[in-house]
């Protein structure tokens, strides 16, 4: 019944139906939410969050991402943070930089962040390396090539290469091909400047804001400001070319939003996610939904939680601090 309403987001109606139809039992809705509130109260959840923040701050390569919720009809965010053994979330009425602070994994992460290319991954206050979403530039790479840019398909051909090339060659591409692929880079960069008018082009003054840019302008300023972050998983072997683990991860909030709707209160939102990081997680570990929510509501801690748990506390940065 848990596991309906966290992993299907099941609204408790629908349970209640479920359970009608299927065992010919009947029950109140009361009953569903108390045998959810079970679960949300269990000392479980509390340790799973503490031990996953120790988890992810001495872990070495974290994706980041989020995702637009409801919380009574207004506009919220999920943020998520997570790798293939954990996974975090936090729900947070802004998108922005105060909410990632929040969550708290940026200020105690110092490994690499892979995300897309929302700044405020990139604070200074943070003290990780980054490496962008690559999936996302192939896409406005290729949306840039529909619209006449000829260095576009060459930077995503070369792109997909690299990935082809690291692939093959155990995560990283050759040493023997890093030279090659800088310089590749570098020429298509300037490929694409030349097709922007230049290094120096003029932009449109605007009366706020910063100047207006064209999309073609914009990508090659990306491509050339943030070359380390984009080529990182060619040279490293832990770091992936996409983010595609935080974005499957945070998908079935999706899902409830179109089954459920809003949720009522941003304490019900954060129970929710709770719950649905805690079976993630434990997914991730080896340990099945259905076992993971019987040991919840027995109040026994799996063991990758206790053994998280004796990790080293966690160091904030200095300047997140």
């Amino acid at each position: 019944m848990l596991f309906d309403r966290i992993a299907q987001g099941l609204p408790y109606e629908k349970i209640v139906d479920g359970m009608d139809f299927f065992c010919n039992f009947r029950m109140s809705k009361s009953t569903a939410v108390n045998i959810v509130a079970r679960g949300i109260k269990s000392p479980v959840l509390t340790q799973h969050k503490e031990a996953a923040v120790k988890f992810m701050a001495q872990s070495y390569v974290a994706h980041f991402d989020e995702t637009r919720s409801s919380v009574n009809g207004e506009p919220w965010w999920v943020h998520y943070a997570g790798n293939d053994r954990c996974s975090l979330m936090h729900v947070s009425v802004t998108r922005g930089i105060s909410a990632t602070v929040a969550a708290n994994v940026m200020p105690h992460f110092h490994g690499v962040a892979v995300h897309d290319r929302f700044p405020q991954y990139q604070n200074e206050i943070f003290e990780c390396d980054h490496a962008f979403c690559c999936a996302h530039l192939v896409r406005d790479l290729l949306a840039l090539e529909q619209t006449g840019s000829k260095y576009a398909p060459k930077m995503r051909d070369h792109l997909l290469k690299l990935r082809l090339m690291a692939k093959e060659n155990g995560g990283k591409i050759p040493e023997e091909k890093e030279a090659w692929a800088i310089g590749r880079y570098r020429r298509l960069v300037n490929q694409g400047y030349a097709e922007t008018g230049g290094r120096n082009q003029p932009t449109t003054p605007r009366k706020k804001g910063r100047p207006r840019r064209s999309p073609e302008r914009n990508m090659v300023l990306c491509l050339d400001k943030h070359q380390d972050c984009i080529l990182r998983f060619a040279f490293d072997e832990l770091v992936p070319f996409t983010n595609n683990l935080a974005e499957r991860a945070l998908r079935p909030l999706k899902n409830h939003l179109k089954i459920s709707g809003t949720f009522i209160n941003e304490k019900s939102a954060q129970n929710f996610v709770d719950l649905m990081m805690y079976i993630d997680s434990s997914r991730k570990n080896g340990i099945r939904a259905r076992a993971a929510v019987k040991a919840l509501l027995a109040g026994k801690t799996p063991g990758f939680i206790r053994k998280w748990l004796e990790l080293s506390p966690v160091t904030m940065s200095k300047k997140a601090a």
